[in-house]
């Protein structure tokens, strides 16, 4: 299977054979009418059909962004993203939403599927990197200007997240806060910017309500791990894992014993 992604990605870089011309915006295309045919449906019609763009193998696509339109075309032809937007974790965010939308348009359900996929695993790392850094009482709580640069991508992706309206990456977004046990949005700045997605901050306030009214529930991690009684040290490795709920009270787990069988 790796050595036919490596021949697709051949074909599409090279011009050999090309024999039909994709057009948007000011961005010009040359693509095999077989591959994108037989890999989309969407493309299949325009290249295929009664319009007029079969008879001149040549497609304009209207309405769309070139880049995006770009995005769809490396992914039929090598299943992957286009590595230039897909890489740094602050653009990822708002870049897997755009990916998801635009393969709708191709009608591209196995790409909206990794998009989508992409995006939740991007904030499932998140979420490490908020326990360590960024919950109270670790190194970074406090420091406004850390927490808004790493956090920029992050609510670029919510405000695009509500303005599509796609609820499952609203759900992902807000299960961010939820799997750092709402210690994240009891930081002071962090809620501050959760403020400026009012819907977002409104389905936050609902979420944190089932948890913040439990008798168990705590705003901040205990001083010491449950399982290895190791205390945190400013600048040191230890960092929170995950939170239980062990004997009527919250307790969390540090980075070495979250993978414990016995707290799974």
């Amino acid at each position: 299977m790796d050595s036919l992604t490596e021949e697709n990605k051949k074909l599409w870089e090279d011009d050999f054979m090309k024999d039909a011309i994709i057009e948007c915006g000011n961005r010009v295309w040359k693509v095999h009418k077989l591959i994108l045919a037989t890999r989309s449906e969407w493309f299949k019609k325009a290249l295929c059909g009664q319009f007029t763009e079969s008879q001149c193998a040549k497609v304009v696509i209207h309405e769309q962004d070139p880049k995006h339109v770009n995005w769809i075309l490396t992914w039929i032809y090598s299943r992957e993203f286009d590595k230039e937007d897909f890489t740094e974790e602050q653009d990822t965010y708002e870049n897997y939403l755009k990916f998801y939308r635009i393969a709708d348009f191709f009608c591209l359900e196995d790409a909206q599927a990794q998009a989508r996929k992409k995006l939740e695993e991007t904030l499932n790392t998140k979420v490490g990197d908020t326990m360590a850094y960024y919950v109270p009482g670790m190194d970074y709580s406090g420091d406004e200007e850390t927490i808004s640069d790493d956090y920029s991508g992050f609510f670029n992706g919510v405000r695009l997240a509500y303005q599509f309206g796609y609820d499952w990456a609203k759900s992902a977004f807000v299960n961010l806060v939820a799997q750092t046990n709402y210690w994240i949005f009891c930081n002071d700045i962090f809620r501050s910017q959760c403020k400026t997605v009012p819907e977002f901050y409104q389905d936050l306030i609902n979420r944190f309500v089932e948890v913040s009214t439990s008798s168990n529930w705590s705003s901040s991690p205990p001083s010491k791990c449950y399982s290895c009684k190791k205390k945190r040290e400013v600048g040191g490795k230890f960092y929170w894992g995950k939170a239980i709920v062990k004997n009527g009270a919250y307790w969390a787990l540090c980075s070495s014993c979250e993978g414990d069988k016995k707290y799974v």
